[in-house]
């Protein structure tokens, strides 16, 4: 963190990932302020629920990735997952609502890599949850129910090729933390479906489908689709060209003005962009160079 650095205002953010760091700008694309803290390429934001702090992923110099946490001025950060051998990356943090726990994923170095996820306690580092849906599947990318029972997931499917494993699908699952070995309850089926967020009020769950790898814009375009935790009321809410953008990485924010954020993508990049529930259209976040390039944002739950 630099000293000399001002204060970071409290209120309403965005925080999201660059190539090389995090960004912080206000809703209305002004006020950018990068996230200060240490280390290699920062990436993977999440907001603690009072809107305070960040937890983040760090590439560590012994060629893993841990998880730290630290206030929005880059203040007081420290690393609450040191992940080593045979751990390689400790994941995409997740607050729960009550900001005691983080979920993350973790992956190892075994073929197919092993991966789980895992529910620690904040203060002392201790696991109390596990979530491990079988050999060759592969949870990732948890996000916490507003009720902090339950885990929204993509779990991965592996097949061997030969002497190696090819993912070939994945679903939404729904994973019951309350209990130190979690139950897993998949909720969709063939769609190739990643990324979920909870709605505020925990009803529905938002998440793209339709290519495992949509960031290289080949195959089959993504769609943000929505669903309840149940696996009733699939509903489509974009309809993508295959010539793009395409839509990625949602986040569903308590903003009524803005419920959904998310990644675009198209053969320039990678943009931010704010998504109509109701049509499905997106529209890019603009500053006063034009639209704002990255990817992952989060918006506060706070301001």
């Amino acid at each position: 963190m630099d000293p000399s650095a001002p204060p970071v205002a409290p209120g309403a953010w965005i925080a999201f990932q660059r190539t090389d760091d995090i960004l912080l700008i206000r809703p209305d694309g002004s006020d950018a302020t990068p996230f200060d803290v240490l280390g290699p390429r920062p990436h993977h934001p999440d907001w603690s629920p009072d809107g305070t702090r960040l937890a983040y992923v760090v590439d560590d110099t012994d060629g893993t990735a841990d998880i730290w946490i630290a206030a929005i001025d880059g203040s007081g950060a420290r690393r609450v997952v040191d992940c080593v051998h045979p751990c390689q990356f400790a994941e995409d943090p997740t607050w729960s609502p009550d900001g005691q726990r983080l979920a993350y994923w973790t992956s190892g170095d075994t073929e197919p890599p092993l991966k789980q996820v895992l529910v620690i306690d904040i203060a002392t580092g201790r696991t109390v949850s596990v979530v491990d849906d079988g050999f060759l599947t592969g949870p990732v990318n948890p996000k916490f129910s507003p009720d902090g029972t339950h885990l929204a997931l993509e779990v991965g499917t592996f097949v061997r090729q030969g002497s190696s494993f090819e993912l070939t699908a994945s679903d939404i699952a729904i994973a019951d933390v309350t209990t130190p070995t979690a139950t897993i309850v998949h909720i969709t089926n063939g769609m190739l479906a990643g990324y979920p967020d909870w709605s505020p009020d925990g009803r529905e769950i938002v998440f793209q489908a339709g290519n495992t790898d949509p960031f290289g814009l080949t195959g089959t375009p993504t769609d943000l689709y929505t669903i309840r935790p149940d696996g009733t009321g699939l509903t489509k809410i974009t309809h993508t060209e295959p010539t793009g953008p395409w839509p990625a990485l949602p986040d569903w924010t308590s903003d009524a003005s803005m419920p959904l954020l998310a990644t675009v993508i198209d053969t320039t990049g990678f943009v931010l962009a704010s998504v109509d529930l109701s049509t499905g259209a997106l529209r890019p976040l603009e500053d006063s160079h034009g639209p704002i390039r990255g990817a992952h944002p989060r918006r506060s739950p706070v301001g």
